[in-house]
């Protein structure tokens, strides 16, 4: 959708150079030339672009796509100093973790984190915030749920290169899954670590917890997860 808003109002498709390649030196500039030009809709122009910018991505990486978007006249930004600032940023404005509970966390997942405070963070529900507590993770929600339907995109594309895209679009649309999330998270035990004051969400909580404990794993559970 955003690259069919970019480019409504382009009506033809024109011969064009693209003067660095991703910023790299020495490589030598190209083009794309057309037999003629092609009267075509908006939304052939926009997939277009769409592709354009996955085969910089997929060939370049994260900056190489970034920097065709802002070639094209998308204007986006990412500096690498500006992931030290969020850093920065980000141990300044979280909540002050409990160790015990971050450490037990950490290494079911086996990751350690640098900022305790962001996954905290991303651990507390709503229901604290308005308690006073200073965050909850609805903000990284929101940045979390971009980077996962990124992640399986790119999976999705590198796994399955003989599939229709209409067919690794349903793929997608099935992997991002709240109730397939909620499974997960149950046969973990991550449940046990979230942080909430809502005595509606306990009783929703241990009633899934039971209902995913007693049946098939390769099955779909009787009711829904929880809305957290």
């Amino acid at each position: 959708m955003l690259m069919k808003e970019q480019f409504k109002n382009m009506k033809f498709l024109t011969d064009f150079q693209v003067e660095e390649y991703y910023g790299a030196k020495g490589v030598d500039t190209w083009s794309l030339k057309m037999w003629e030009k092609v009267i075509s809709n908006n939304d052939t122009i926009a997939d277009c672009v769409e592709a354009l910018i996955g085969a910089y991505y997929v060939d370049g990486g994260l900056f190489a796509s970034l920097n065709v978007m802002k070639w094209l006249g998308i204007g986006v930004e990412l500096e690498l100093s500006s992931l030290d600032e969020a850093i920065t940023a980000a141990s300044l404005s979280t909540c002050v973790p409990i160790e015990s509970d971050i450490a037990s966390l950490e290494k079911k997942i086996e990751y350690e984190f640098s900022v305790k405070g962001l996954l905290l963070e991303a651990i507390t529900h709503l229901s604290e915030k308005e308690l006073g507590i200073g965050c909850c993770y609805e903000r990284l929600k929101f940045l979390g749920d971009s980077v996962l339907d990124l992640l399986i995109t790119w999976h999705l594309y590198q796994s399955h290169t003989d599939i229709d895209p209409g067919v690794l679009t349903d793929l997608r649309s099935a992997s991002v899954n709240n109730d397939n999330f909620a499974q997960v998270a149950v046969r973990h035990n991550l449940h046990q670590h979230l942080l909430h004051s809502s005595g509606l969400l306990v009783s929703q909580i241990l009633e899934y917890v039971k209902v995913i404990s007693e049946s098939d794993p390769r099955s779909l559970p009787s009711i829904r997860a929880p809305k957290v």
